[in-house]
């Protein structure tokens, strides 16, 4: 049973990373791992740096990355959790998991019900039902969610079902079925069903981001690939 007043973050020690005095070679659970504090009751500049596991942690970044990194879930005081970014810091945790990147996302799912229907990957392949979120890495990880669900990756694919939402954030594929929305932040190619919604990205001249937007059905034919040309018109990828 996890304290009202805390919370569980996922984080990773490597080969090379800073752990407090003391800390064993082997870390076993129940461990309390803990910074010093300084005289002002602050970690004296040493902190832990890991993912809140929430529905919007960037823990699509919990890969394996071989066996250099030994992944934990830790129980953490939430007063002693500052957000950074994607990220959160702290200087204390009781450790609940230790193992590798996806034993420690299979330990989430089965602890945090807000996480058990997410699939979260590295590089690899993340596959959801229908009203999942699929993440996938942010290089050429490729997530697949059922209808009405999201699917997320950085430069590799995306794609969902009637009504779901796929999103790539540059150079990626992104796939919706009937009425749903397909985002390509930059440099994508996008496919929609009927009723879809197709919103692909573009720089001008000053590096500010600009969209174009189609419509399934009318404009952009479904189930057809799509790319922005020089003029940012839609044109068919395969032609």
């Amino acid at each position: 049973m996890y304290g009202q007043r805390s919370a569980l973050v996922l984080f990773c020690i490597g080969p090379n990373d800073e752990v407090p005095r003391g800390t064993p070679k082997k870390i076993s659970v129940g461990k309390t791992l803990k910074f010093p504090a300084s005289d002002k009751g602050k970690s004296d500049g040493k902190e832990f740096h890991g993912w809140l596991c929430r529905e919007d942690a960037a823990a699509s970044k919990s890969e394996d990355h071989g066996n250099e990194k030994l992944w934990f879930v830790g129980d953490v005081d939430v007063d002693e959790i500052y957000p950074v970014h994607t990220q959160c810091t702290f200087s204390s945790a009781t450790v609940r998991f230790s193992g590798n990147g996806s034993e420690a996302i299979k330990y989430l799912k089965a602890h945090l019900s807000q996480v058990a229907n997410i699939a979260v990957v590295g590089p690899h392949v993340a596959s959801v039902g229908q009203g999942g979120v699929a993440i996938a890495s942010f290089n050429e990880g490729s997530a697949e969610a059922d209808d009405v669900s999201v699917a997320v990756t950085g430069s590799g694919s995306a794609s969902a079902g009637d009504y779901g939402v796929a999103l790539a954030a540059r150079g990626g594929t992104v796939d919706v079925g009937t009425n749903g929305v397909a985002i390509s932040i930059e440099c994508g190619i996008g496919t929609v069903g009927d009723g879809g919604v197709l919103i692909m990205g573009w720089r001008d001249e000053e590096g500010r981001r600009r969209f174009e937007i189609g419509y399934g059905g009318a404009g952009i034919s479904p189930h057809f690939p799509y790319v922005l040309d020089d003029d940012r018109n839609f044109v068919d990828y395969e032609s």
